[in-house]
Protein backbone atom coordinates (compact mmCIF):
# COMPACT_ATOMS: atom_id res chain seq x y z
CA UNK A 1 0.00 0.00 0.00
CA UNK A 2 1.46 3.42 -0.95
CA UNK A 3 2.27 5.96 1.73
CA UNK A 4 1.21 9.54 1.04
CA UNK A 5 2.37 12.78 2.63
CA UNK A 6 -0.20 15.52 3.16
CA UNK A 7 0.42 19.19 3.78
CA UNK A 8 -1.93 21.88 5.03
CA UNK A 9 -2.30 25.02 2.93
CA UNK A 10 -3.46 27.87 5.11
CA UNK A 11 -2.80 31.58 5.12
CA UNK A 12 -4.46 32.94 8.22
CA UNK A 13 -2.84 36.34 7.60
CA UNK A 14 -5.41 36.88 4.81
CA UNK A 15 -8.45 36.30 7.09
CA UNK A 16 -9.01 33.14 5.10
CA UNK A 17 -12.15 31.04 5.37
CA UNK A 18 -11.05 28.54 2.71
CA UNK A 19 -7.98 27.70 0.64
CA UNK A 20 -8.46 26.09 -2.77
CA UNK A 21 -5.50 24.42 -4.50
CA UNK A 22 -6.00 24.16 -8.27
CA UNK A 23 -2.67 23.19 -9.74
CA UNK A 24 0.65 21.53 -8.94
CA UNK A 25 3.69 21.10 -11.14
CA UNK A 26 6.43 18.45 -11.16
CA UNK A 27 8.53 20.57 -8.78
CA UNK A 28 5.77 20.50 -6.16
CA UNK A 29 4.81 24.18 -6.53
CA UNK A 30 1.11 24.65 -5.83
CA UNK A 31 -1.20 27.43 -7.05
CA UNK A 32 -4.73 28.29 -6.05
CA UNK A 33 -6.65 30.99 -4.23
CA UNK A 34 -7.89 32.04 -0.81
CA UNK A 35 -11.49 32.88 0.00
CA UNK A 36 -13.37 35.11 0.71
CA UNK A 37 -11.14 37.75 -0.93
CA UNK A 38 -10.07 35.56 -3.88
CA UNK A 39 -6.37 36.31 -3.75
CA UNK A 40 -4.24 33.91 -5.79
CA UNK A 41 -1.29 32.19 -4.16
CA UNK A 42 1.81 30.20 -4.93
CA UNK A 43 3.10 27.67 -2.39
CA UNK A 44 6.75 26.87 -3.04
CA UNK A 45 8.04 24.37 -0.50
CA UNK A 46 5.83 25.75 2.28
CA UNK A 47 6.52 29.41 1.48
CA UNK A 48 3.32 31.22 0.48
CA UNK A 49 3.36 34.11 -1.97
CA UNK A 50 0.14 36.04 -2.57
CA UNK A 51 -0.47 36.67 -6.26
CA UNK A 52 -2.95 39.47 -6.77
CA UNK A 53 -3.37 41.43 -9.98
CA UNK A 54 -4.07 45.05 -9.07
CA UNK A 55 -6.62 45.23 -11.90
CA UNK A 56 -8.65 42.42 -10.37
CA UNK A 57 -11.15 44.38 -8.29
CA UNK A 58 -13.16 41.19 -7.68
CA UNK A 59 -10.27 38.77 -7.19
CA UNK A 60 -7.37 36.98 -8.81
CA UNK A 61 -7.48 33.21 -9.23
CA UNK A 62 -4.43 31.16 -10.17
CA UNK A 63 -5.49 27.85 -11.66
CA UNK A 64 -2.50 26.10 -13.30
CA UNK A 65 1.28 26.04 -13.07
CA UNK A 66 3.73 24.52 -15.52
CA UNK A 67 7.09 22.95 -14.71
CA UNK A 68 8.82 26.14 -15.85
CA UNK A 69 6.82 28.03 -13.15
CA UNK A 70 4.53 29.70 -15.68
CA UNK A 71 1.24 30.37 -13.92
CA UNK A 72 -2.08 30.89 -15.68
CA UNK A 73 -5.33 32.08 -14.21
CA UNK A 74 -7.71 34.97 -14.40
CA UNK A 75 -8.92 38.02 -12.55
CA UNK A 76 -12.28 39.72 -12.47
CA UNK A 77 -12.96 43.42 -12.85
CA UNK A 78 -16.57 44.60 -12.52
CA UNK A 79 -17.99 41.25 -13.62
CA UNK A 80 -15.66 40.72 -16.59
CA UNK A 81 -13.04 37.96 -16.44
CA UNK A 82 -9.58 38.51 -17.98
CA UNK A 83 -7.01 35.76 -18.50
CA UNK A 84 -3.53 36.25 -17.12
CA UNK A 85 -0.15 34.60 -17.48
CA UNK A 86 2.81 35.06 -15.17
CA UNK A 87 5.62 34.54 -17.65
CA UNK A 88 8.25 33.81 -15.00
CA UNK A 89 8.10 34.14 -11.26
CA UNK A 90 9.05 37.60 -10.11
CA UNK A 91 7.64 39.33 -13.18
CA UNK A 92 4.34 41.17 -13.41
CA UNK A 93 1.24 39.39 -14.63
CA UNK A 94 0.28 40.01 -18.23
CA UNK A 95 -3.26 40.25 -19.61
CA UNK A 96 -4.27 37.78 -22.29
Amino acid sequence: MPVYTYITLDNSSQSTVATDAWGINGSGQIVGYYQPNFFGFLDNGGTHTTLNDSLGTHGTLEVRIKLASQIVGYYEDDGTAFGLVTVTLGHHNRRC
